[in-house]
């Protein structure tokens, strides 16, 4: 099928002037003219939560895929650019971890306006805690949560972020000027502001990642009807999921929720050097949204 999408930018309700890049996938129509068959197709929509920093842009082709398959499976998608990242406004060191959760939750509430009513969210790597963050935060409603290969730990992250300028430091020509990871962990946490691989991390983001982790979501009120599929990248036929990921299924059902875990052979994109595009995983998650 052909799938139409719609590029356009929502303002910012917390930042006036300012505006999120969105891309609007509608679903595609079925071709009879039953209007209950045009109703269900209508009622489902995603939102996509990106990973952080130059991850996102490793994605976004697969993510472009991936709504259009929704699209095709009569499930409409919204790809939103968060403040401070892709051609929505300001700079990446103008982002705080609040306004995000604000530009999730306002995306929704596009959603919403078009009368969607159940609306889920797929998330990449660190986008999945920023869901979580909204649903525990905010009283907008999230049918389920597709989280694809989770970040668990905001600090653990926000390290392997920081080595980024460490490795740079190795490579460089001038050793004596290398930087460890715990030397710019320290230098953020007293309020420095870092430029890490072309991004200046504020350290209001960077604070503030830090105190996110998944356990600390999994039992708050607010975020008790989740439903959960968790989405993991393996190398091979045969391989489970990782442990983390295991456990965190194991405690989303011990807390009462409906959670699957998904094992999906594939390269970890969001870092390759090449551009990736896998089906099986697109197919999976079309599957557990339609």
């Amino acid at each position: 099928m052909h799938t139409y999408f719609t590029p356009f930018f929502l303002p910012c309700n917390n930042n006036p002037g300012d505006s999120l890049f969105c891309v609007y996938y509608p679903a595609v129509q079925p071709a009879r003219t039953d209007v209950a068959q045009q109703n269900i197709s209508n009622k489902k929509a995603v939102v996509f939560i990106p990973p952080f920093a130059e991850e996102m842009n490793k994605s976004r082709h697969l993510i472009s895929s991936q709504a259009r398959s929704l699209a095709d499976a009569g499930v409409s998608s919204l790809i939103v650019d968060l403040y401070g990242t892709g051609d929505s406004s300001a700079d990446f060191s103008e982002a705080r971890w609040r306004i995000w959760v604000d530009d999730v939750r306002q995306s929704i509430e596009w959603l919403q306006n078009k009368e969607y009513s159940e609306i889920s969210c797929i998330c990449l790597r660190l986008g999945g805690l920023l869901a979580l963050d909204v649903a525990a935060s905010t009283a907008i409603p999230i049918e389920k949560i597709v989280w694809w290969q989770p970040v668990l730990n905001g600090e653990m992250h926000l390290r392997q972020f920081l080595r980024l300028r460490s490795a740079q430091g190795m490579i460089s020509s001038n050793h004596s000027t290398t930087e460890n990871t715990q030397e710019l962990y320290d230098r953020m946490v007293a309020g420095e502001l870092l430029e890490i691989g072309g991004y200046d991390l504020h350290p209001d983001m960077g604070g503030t990642m830090i105190e996110k982790q998944a356990n600390s979501f999994v039992a708050s009120p607010s975020c008790m009807n989740l439903k959960f599929d968790i989405i993991e990248l393996v190398s091979s036929e045969g391989k489970q999921s990782s442990l983390p990921s295991v456990n965190l299924v194991r405690q989303l059902q011990a807390a009462g929720h409906k959670a699957k875990s998904h094992a999906v052979i594939g390269e970890h994109f969001w870092n390759a050097r090449e551009i990736h595009l896998n089906q099986a995983l697109i197919q999976t998650t079309t599957s557990v949204l339609s």
